[in-house]
């Protein structure tokens, strides 16, 4: 199939692996024969991740476009901000992916290929997690909240990992709220309240790329998780009131 696709990758600090993660995703898009851009939305880095990526624009064969927002504004203000970019781009299938490099390029392609030949949203659904146990624990307690407030039956609803094609995209799109801090939950919500069809296909979540299993977003430097950090506390709780006003009839017009 001839397929062109947009990456959708929010980007903060993740210079110590930035580079292994876009390698082996670029080698995998392109043994496929699977046209690419890369639509990087750096959160304000402070690590030289753009010095990074700068370096390798040319020796990658995906096109790569950058933006960088004015201000820090955290994951989901960021993501959604590449996925507006990323729809309006016209390519016909919007990918999104983290920067982290949890997972495993080659089967990027295969999931880019459903999309486009189901024409349906596609998501990854993250087996054998590494992530620390409280990462989990949100993940389980989240998707049991999302199926009795929301009816939406998902294992992984907030994966990282996820296809779309683009016009069923913007439609999406039109539902989030602006700079959400969820929202591949607004997404997924959206898809199942407008009856899309919405494919699960299992796929294996890798530790993250880099000197450090643990990144910078809920810790401050390379150090072991063992508690709850209360950066992580403090956005559920935010995340979980901004859900609460979220409105799931907006497709039934």
């Amino acid at each position: 199939m001839n397929i062109s696709v947009a990456i959708a990758m929010p980007v903060y600090n993740e210079a110590d692996g930035i580079q292994e993660t876009l390698e082996l995703l670029d080698d995998a898009f392109s043994l496929a024969g699977i046209r690419t851009e890369l639509f990087i939305q750096n959160d304000v880095s402070t690590d030289g991740t753009l010095l990074v990526i700068e370096g390798l624009r040319d020796n990658l064969k995906m096109s790569v476009s950058i933006e960088t927002n004015r201000n820090n504004m955290g994951h989901g203000p960021t993501t959604w901000r590449a996925y507006n970019r990323a729809a309006q781009s016209g390519h016909q299938v919007v990918l999104q992916l983290d920067s982290d490099g949890q997972f495993n390029p080659v089967q990027i392609p295969p999931l880019v290929h459903l999309c486009g030949k189901e024409g349906k949203v596609v998501m990854g659904n993250r087996r054998a997690r590494t992530d620390p146990w409280f990462r989990k624990l949100i993940t389980m307690a989240l998707r049991m909240y999302l199926r009795f407030r929301f009816q939406l039956r998902c294992s992984d609803p907030n994966t990282p990992v996820r296809a779309y094609p683009s016009q069923i995209l913007q439609i999406l799109l039109a539902d989030v709220p602006s700079n959400p801090l969820i929202p591949n939950i607004y997404l997924a919500l959206s898809a199942s309240e407008r009856n899309f069809d919405l494919i699960e296909v299992p796929i294996e979540h890798r530790v993250r790329r880099g000197t450090s299993a643990t990144g910078t977003m809920w810790s401050r430097g390379n150090i072991r998780l063992v508690f709850v950090p209360r950066r992580l506390l403090k956005f559920c709780q935010l995340a979980f009131l901004e859900l609460r006003t979220f409105k799931k009839d907006h497709g039934s017009t």
